[in-house]
């Protein structure tokens, strides 16, 4: 049985992770072209729901990958 230390520990390195991987998916977005107010703009028109994979110089949308 894991002491409280080991999970929090093990819980911060899994947070770290995650973030590094988020950011590194942010920078490859901005090189394509994705900016955070597009793409906030795009989650008020849709509900609010906004893909990381949406990108301005991509074919496909948000919507279920139909063409522009």
């Amino acid at each position: 049985m894991e002491t409280y230390e080991e999970v929090r520990e093990k819980a911060e390195e899994a947070l770290s992770a995650q973030m590094k991987l988020t950011a590194m998916w942010e920078i490859r977005a901005r090189q394509k072209g994705w900016r955070e107010k597009v793409a906030k703009s795009n989650a008020q028109t849709q509900g609010g729901w906004v893909a990381s994979h949406c990108l301005r110089d991509s074919k496909l949308c948000c919507s279920g990958g139909a063409q522009r």
